[in-house]
């Protein structure tokens, strides 16, 4: 009979975690072209801003999206998970339109036109982990010049298990 041992089973696991980083641990001051090589090609550039930005999304099915700011010498500066509580703050801290979106936050999983206080809005839907845990959709409403009005988070309807949303995912 064959004898187990931990330290195998251990080795094994921890190697099989060790490839399981996000682009998250990319520290300030890496080249983009590492990231690249890491992480594979981003999902959207935007260089018609200062620093570029770089996102890398999983949308429109998963729930993150890391946006990279980027100098003119393709030096990452800063590296951040956006589709979270503390990524849609930033919502808050002044007027967006729906192009800066679209580079801080990459493409939205559903766009389409949604009813908000009797009016008819362009609505992008975001999925992310409400609390770090909890499957969601961050809800953005645009107004006829492309500006953002007014979101909210709410439920992931894929997950709502009344019958209607199975064998969507």
């Amino acid at each position: 009979m064959p004898r187990f041992t931990a330290l195998p089973c251990i080795t094994f696991v921890s190697l099989l975690m060790a490839g399981c980083t996000s682009l998250s641990n990319v520290p300030p001051g890496t080249a983009l072209d590492t990231a690249i090589n890491e992480y594979g090609t981003p999902t959207q550039r935007c260089n018609n801003v200062k620093p570029e930005l770089v996102n890398w999304s999983t949308q429109p099915m998963g729930y993150y999206a890391w946006t990279a700011e980027v100098d003119e010498q393709n030096i990452i500066l800063s590296i951040q998970q956006m589709l979270s509580d503390e990524g849609f703050r930033q919502l808050d801290q002044h007027d967006w339109s729906a192009s800066m979106i679209a580079c801080w936050y990459g493409p939205p999983a559903v766009d389409e036109f949604a009813r908000w206080k009797g009016v008819t809005y362009r609505t992008w839907s975001y999925r992310y982990k409400q609390g770090g845990a909890f499957n969601s959709l961050m809800y953005m409403y645009f107004n006829e010049k492309g500006q953002l009005v007014h979101h909210h988070p709410g439920p992931d309807p894929r997950d709502i298990n009344d019958g209607i949303f199975r064998g969507m995912d």
